[in-house]
């Protein structure tokens, strides 16, 4: 075996190697999409009992209730489908790529060959660290959705005790976390934007 097929099977190795972890981020896009529908349907019904709770205790209109909690929901909604996007995305970006890799290395020579392969190091270094912060970012983002569903729980808990001050109280500090937190989605999207366009620089 000649050294131009010896590096040709280095490089498929390490495309294999990068194929790998890219099917890694394809069931964390699965996970994340079932954990979004998850906290969505847990929002409604939850917003729901919201709703009926403080009808009975505070007399509170349905339109009333709708129209306070509505910016809300719908901005996580926005983030729902802007993680949802950036991750279909990137995994679409990357298979492209995967698949220009593989054709460029069939009519690859030596130099070639060798300078494919130091891309491909590189790639893999940055692809794991990037791995590892949308793994720790959708954790946060997680955390977040949970925060928020609990905080309704313990309005609920109080029953009869609930007043329209609390939730109000609620929708504030929602809208403070929305600013605190605005970045996160940014830089996840940022984090997956930054290794398409490393990849792509080659």
């Amino acid at each position: 075996m000649g050294i131009v097929d010896e590096m040709k099977m280095l490089a498929q190795e390490l495309i294999a190697g990068y194929e790998a972890r890219l099917s890694a981020v394809e069931v964390i896009m699965t996970d994340t999409h079932d954990m979004l529908d998850e906290f969505k349907s847990q929002r409604g019904a939850i917003s729901q009992e919201l709703r009926a709770a403080l009808a009975k205790t505070e007399s509170l209109r349905k339109k009333d209730f709708d129209r306070m909690i509505r910016e809300i929901l719908l901005y996580q909604e926005e983030r729902e489908w802007e993680i949802k996007k950036t991750l279909r995305e990137y995994i679409a970006g990357q298979k492209k790529m995967t698949l220009a890799l593989k054709d460029g290395l069939t009519a690859s020579g030596y130099l070639e060959v060798e300078d494919l392969i130091l891309v491909l190091k590189n790639i893999q270094d940055r692809q794991q660290e990037q791995e590892e912060d949308v793994r720790r970012r959708l954790k946060e983002f997680q955390k977040e959705q949970e925060a928020m569903v609990a905080h309704i729980r313990e309005l609920l808990a109080k029953g009869p005790r609930l007043r329209i001050k609390e939730f109000k109280t609620m929708v504030k500090m929602r809208h403070w976390r929305r600013k605190e937190n605005a970045g996160r989605v940014g830089t996840l999207t940022d984090a997956l934007g930054h290794v398409h366009e490393t990849m792509s620089s080659y």
